[in-house]
């Protein structure tokens, strides 16, 4: 596993501060498995474990986009 402070994900990945804090705080990234603390308190975010979840949820749209997708419903008659 390679965990890493929040500044140098930001410069390796790209992501901003804020981006990382959303992600924590809405619980798309997970506590001891995307994201934990070090000894010194400090939130430390694991590279493996969010590209593994990027690629997964890349692989899901991937998927989605290519199923079968039924037209829309045609409204009958008036509303009026």
């Amino acid at each position: 596993m390679s965990w890493v402070t929040k500044q140098r994900c930001c410069d390796v990945r790209g992501y901003t501060q804020g981006m990382i804090k959303a992600r924590i705080q809405r619980g798309h990234w997970r506590q001891g498995v995307e994201w934990t603390y070090d000894p010194n308190g400090l939130q430390i975010l694991n590279l493996d474990a969010i590209d593994a979840l990027n690629d997964s949820c890349a692989d899901a749209q991937r998927n989605e986009s290519t199923s079968v997708k039924r037209a829309p419903r045609k409204v009958v008659g008036s509303l009026v």
